[in-house]
């Protein structure tokens, strides 16, 4: 029977040893779950060495001293109850992960603490008394009355998990509660089987087969980590939220939204900004133990602190701020990460976690774009987050029933003394009567992603609107694209194609980009653009002189206009030194062979001061609004 019970045994200590191998190459981050698990696996291995080393001694007791004997087997009884402890510990702290209430962690940590010490106290009182084991003159083992104390422990730590898991159960995760299943019946089974033959040794088999239920609930789930910097994916994120939101927790999600971090991937290459963002989650997870970090989207992270009130969750957003002011260091390479943050709280309410989803990506759009250090969604946020979900609701709507408009503003040429050409600008009903502005629908629509459904329709009403209308005031029609167009595969030859179905030349259609458009990926817009200018189509940059302004752009592009934001138009008024800049940049366009459209004239003074300039073009209230198609037709000016 030794050497069956040997057997097994081996076979247990090669189990947990491929799990140790598996565990040791998990992961880059040595995290506190994997720590604990790796001391299961640990304590597992020392404690069938030593149950073999006991067997061994037991088969050849009449060579071994019986003093070696009793130190040999008390050290493994203690190991055994010691390695049940530290694992329990660990599934209580899994189990317990996405809950904040201690209370149940801290009273797991006294029992689990007592129970040990209860034992080695057992332990040292078996040395005289031989309650667990003895052994006799002849050097043959004996059980005590208590040899099945450690079963009993076992035992009592079960139930007081499966307490735990009754009470907290909405809170745990699926991996948990496909453990919690698997246990009862692997455990007591093998139990059962040991007590029924008292000379089979399956305690190692046990031990393994629990360290491999472990090991396959938690950590064959690699899918759920960001593969760059190890933290949660949004999946995982997502799953928090869920277990969190349906124990009616409390908490706090900050956003951490790094701004132009393009620039440090373009300056160092894209290896070294991983290296950055690996530092920024090392950071967060070291700094906050408490906290849960994840890759929300993008380079953006979503940390979940625990809420306790307004004071503890204005700490957590001041301290990441503070961080976020200091350079990051990475080998050579220092930089300072500009960064905007986002905060909401959830204080235990009905709110459900797809709910929560979409408040956070509102929120982030409004950190990515409004300007702001720190956005807290509060009241006021959360209004203009229903606003914004009606507007989204309204395009959605609008591109499936193609209800959007395009309305027309004519451009005035100084030079020929007539309206040259024409902007198309989209325009949607609110369902009252009144219209939607475009800086509102227009961010909402790329938010939810149809922008390039409305591009389409808007091109696709102004052929239309050529093909049936040929003795048209304006010789030639512009439409705004954005960078999902670019994205488009077969761009061009899809535009050829429509305009093609309305037999419409290339040359009365001309193309609007922003350098913003640009600035999001600069090949593929340069590789789009000369594809289309091969077919015979023209581009215009428009809003030059906000944001991304730089000649750089403009040399890089054969651009037939240059259009300049009314920001500039307005500075010619202002002060000599602006009217001094506008009249530079016209002539410069000039030299490089482009024309130049002025945007947003509103009066006569600055119409006559921009003819004077040299502007090509003219665009703005003064000359003519916007207007529908029925009205353009009709319009001499």
């Amino acid at each position: 029977m030794s050497n069956w019970s040997l057997l097994t045994e081996f076979a247990a200590l090669l189990l947990v040893i491929i799990l140790l191998s598996s565990l040791a190459i998990y992961k880059k981050r040595i995290t506190h779950s994997l720590k604990l698990f790796g001391t299961c696996l640990v304590l597992s291995g020392c404690s069938i060495v030593l149950n073999m080393i006991c067997v061994i001694l037991l088969k050849h007791r009449r060579l071994i001293p019986g003093g070696i004997n009793v130190l040999a087997n008390s050290l493994y009884f203690w190991l055994v109850v010691l390695l049940t402890s530290v694992t329990a510990m660990y599934i209580f702290e899994k189990m317990l992960e996405h809950v904040y209430d201690q209370y149940c962690i801290v009273r797991a940590r006294r029992m689990l603490v007592s129970f040990v010490s209860l034992y080695t106290v057992l332990i040292f009182v078996n040395l005289k008394a031989g309650v667990l084991f003895w052994f006799d003159s002849g050097g043959n083992y004996h059980r005590g009355i208590l040899n099945g104390a450690g079963y009993g422990v076992m035992l009592l730590e079960m139930m007081f998990l499966y307490i735990c898991f009754f009470r907290h159960r909405s809170s745990v995760s699926r991996e948990m509660k496909h453990a919690l299943k698997l246990f009862p019946p692997v455990v007591i089974t093998l139990v059962a089987m040991q007590l029924i033959n008292q000379g089979l040794l399956l305690n190692g088999i046990i031990v393994a087969f629990v360290d491999t239920i472990l090991f396959i609930s938690f950590f064959s789930q690699r899918r759920e980590n960001d593969s760059v910097t190890g933290a949660g994916n949004r999946n995982a994120f997502y799953s928090e939220l869920a277990y969190r939101v349906a124990g009616k927790q409390k908490f706090q999600v900050l956003l951490v939204v790094p701004r132009d971090f393009g620039a440090i991937n373009q300056r160092y290459g894209h290896q070294t900004g991983n290296e950055f963002l690996y530092a920024v989650v090392l950071w967060l997870e070291e700094t906050y133990r408490e906290a849960a970090v994840y890759r929300y989207i993008g380079v953006t992270f979503a940390v979940i602190f625990p809420y306790s009130d307004s004071a503890l969750a204005d700490r957590y957003a001041r301290e990441l701020e503070e961080r976020f002011e200091q350079p990051w260091v990475i080998g050579q390479y220092e930089e300072t990460i500009t960064a905007a943050f986002g905060s909401m709280v959830h204080t235990g309410g009905d709110q459900e976690e797809d709910q929560m989803m979409e408040l956070l990506d509102y929120l982030l759009s409004l950190a990515k774009h409004s300007g702001q250090k720190h956005i807290h969604f509060g009241r006021e946020v959360k209004e203009r987050f229903l606003r914004a979900r009606m507007v989204a609701d309204t395009v959605r709507r609008a591109v499936k029933e193609q209800l959007f408009e395009v309305w027309y503003q004519p451009v005035y040429s100084p030079e020929k003394g007539c309206y040259y050409s024409a902007e198309a600008l989209v325009r949607l009903r609110d369902g009252e009567g009144g219209f939607l502005s475009p800086d509102e629908f227009i961010p909402v629509a790329e938010g939810i992603g149809v922008v390039s459904n409305i591009f389409w329709q808007v091109l696709g009403e102004v052929c239309r609107f050529i093909k049936r209308n040929p003795d048209l005031p304006v010789g030639t029609i512009s439409v705004n694209m954005s960078m999902e167009q670019f994205e488009e595969p077969d761009l061009p030859r899809r535009i050829q194609r429509l305009l093609g179905a309305w037999d419409i030349a290339p040359q009365k259609i001309k193309f609007e980009i922003t350098e913003r458009v640009i600035s999001e990926d600069a090949v593929q817009v340069q590789k789009v653009i000369h594809e289309m200018e091969e077919f015979g189509f023209r581009f215009y940059l428009d809003d030059f002189g906000i944001g991304y302004s730089n000649f750089a752009s403009v040399a890089e592009y054969h651009f037939e206009s240059i259009k300049l934001d009314k920001s500039l138009v307005g500075i010619t008024e202002k002060a000599e030194k602006g009217y001094n800049i506008v009249c530079g940049l016209i002539s410069l366009f000039h030299e490089m062979g482009m024309e130049v459209i002025a945007e947003g004239v509103e009066t006569a003074g600055q119409s006559e001061t921009l003819t004077s300039m040299g502007a090509d073009k003219i665009q703005g209230f003064y000359y003519a609004r916007p207007m529908p198609g029925a009205e353009l037709v009709k319009f001499r000016g």
